[in-house]
């Protein structure tokens, strides 16, 4: 389902970069996008797909290996133009 109540803060660090203010724990099959200002408008999932010219990307990045892990991104904006990269960073 849509787990729109379920925002976790993310902070932006020295490189540019946001990481979570938390670790996430995933289990293999759970599926997650990053939104933009707690709205749909701008998100992003795979990394794949997230060189959507407009809004972000149109898929989920599947979690493929279970654990705790902080959710980075990094992402640019070059006009109208958005594209990111996500990362899983283990939870040590």
């Amino acid at each position: 389902g849509w787990a729109n109540g379920a925002d976790i803060a993310m902070e932006r660090q020295e490189d540019g970069s946001y990481i979570t203010v938390e670790p996430i724990t995933f289990v293999v099959g759970d599926a997650f996008k990053v939104r933009q200002n707690g709205t749909w408008g701008v998100s992003f999932g795979n990394n794949t797909d997230n060189a959507d010219p407009n809004n972000g990307n149109r898929g989920d990045y599947a979690i493929e290996t279970a654990g705790d892990f902080y959710v980075q991104i990094v992402f640019t904006i070059e006009g109208e133009a958005r594209t990111a990269v996500i990362t899983l960073v283990p939870a040590e």
